[in-house]
């Protein structure tokens, strides 16, 4: 398994010209959707080469993508890029990626409205929304950027043709077949060009036989599983991109793919990248949804997918717990991590009963194993903590914990 590099990297003068390569080859590239953003920089590149011959230039009209690339980054010049000293974004944390992008898409607006004006250019309307999808496209500051952009580019142009329909059929068959079969090879492929269908497909574009289909709600779940399988893998273009593809899942609304999306940035991704107070956020928004649901466990096509939730709450609490020193703080993550156990040891999900017995009867005889010494020092812990321990003390008179007891 080859795993992320743990240096971390700076965008330097190799890094700039790189990104700026890869500007020249998407605006070249023939795309319906980013075609303003071409013509922006034919035209600003016409303005600069004006400027540069009233100052005596007699070159050939040089691009334009070099002041882009400054303004989108945050340097008022090309050559000062490398004096910033930024990382690159596989070696910072991914909710940190998330903001830059987010960042360099309103760099990028501002900079072609203040040069728009300049240029009696009408940007389009909508023209953040377009510089969202460009800099997704782009990735400026990742070291190695994948295949991804390419491959959206590609999906765009069978949009555009009224090919969608059958390029669907075709991914949705490969991907359900490899996440159905660890065995089968996962090609990056498949994965970029179902990520590339749910961004870019609507109901006029995939049809109305497609468009909210069984095949196509599965491929949203396979996609899911496809990110965790490139997480797994620890590289860290491969985790970025499993990263991205989990948070449009979840961002319609897809539980599963909060839960993932939590384990990853708790302890999957590596140390410099890790980010424990997105993890929470997403776990609890994640576990808040599934609890919100008439019959929670219908949200899950499998029901380990719903211990996993309990799993990975349960991991992040415990961790808050372990690490919080504010008297309410204790309380409230113990109550949190004691009231999602007892429903998990409900649902007989495996190891929770003795987790929960552990944790509020440490005395109780069949729970004397050196297995449960974690759990005994956690409430070590929390009897340090008046209120946590009253609270733990209420509850194992409870009749819920007596009807744990009985099972051992």
């Amino acid at each position: 398994m080859k795993s992320a590099n743990k240096t971390p990297r700076s965008f330097d003068s190799n890094a700039a010209k790189q990104t700026e390569q890869n500007l020249r080859a998407l605006l070249k590239a023939p795309s319906s959707q980013f075609a303003f953003l071409a013509s922006f920089e034919q035209q600003l590149r016409q303005a600069e080469l004006a400027e540069k011959q009233a100052n005596g230039y007699e070159g050939p009209a040089i691009w334009a993508t070099k002041s882009i690339v400054a303004a989108t980054i945050g340097a008022e010049r090309f050559t000062d890029l490398p004096k910033l000293l930024l990382k690159v974004d596989e070696d910072i944390p991914l909710s940190t990626v998330n903001k830059r992008r987010k960042q360099q898409a309103a760099n990028l607006c501002a900079y072609i409205i203040e040069q728009a004006t300049l240029l009696e250019l009408t940007p389009p309307e909508k023209l953040l929304l377009l510089c969202d999808s460009f800099i997704e496209v782009w990735q400026p500051m990742m070291y190695a950027p994948d295949a991804y952009p390419e491959t959206l580019l590609r999906v765009a142009r069978a949009k555009a043709s009224g090919e969608l329909p059958a390029l669907f059929t075709k991914v949705a068959a490969k991907l359900d077949a490899a996440s159905s079969d660890e065995s089968l090879p996962l090609h990056n492929k498949t994965v970029y060009e179902a990520l590339s269908l749910l961004k870019i497909a609507d109901e006029e574009s995939l049809t109305t036989a497609h468009w909210g289909s069984r095949s196509w709600l599965a491929m949203r779940e396979d996609l899911g599983i496809a990110a965790v399988r490139m997480a797994n893998t620890r590289e860290s273009t491969k985790t970025i991109r499993a990263a991205l593809i989990l948070e449009h899942l979840w961002e319609q609304g897809i539980v599963y793919a909060g839960v993932q999306l939590a384990r990853m940035y708790f302890h999957v991704v590596s140390p410099n990248r890790v980010d424990k107070t997105y993890a929470a956020e997403v776990i609890d928004a994640a576990y808040s949804e599934y609890k919100s649901e008439p019959i929670p466990s219908s949200i899950f096509t499998m029901k380990d997918s719903e211990a996993e939730l309990f799993q990975t709450y349960n991991t992040i609490k415990t961790d808050a717990v372990q690490h919080a020193q504010d008297p309410d703080d204790v309380l409230k993550f113990s109550k949190q991590m004691i009231e999602a156990a007892l429903t998990a040891a409900g649902h007989r999900f495996e190891g929770f009963a003795a987790f929960v017995l552990s944790i509020l009867t440490p005395d109780f005889a069949p729970m004397q194993n050196a297995e449960n010494e974690v759990f005994f020092k956690l409430r070590e812990k929390i009897s340090t903590f008046p209120m946590a321990e009253a609270y733990c003390q209420q509850m194992a008179q409870s009749s819920d914990i007596a009807a744990l007891k009985q099972r051992f």
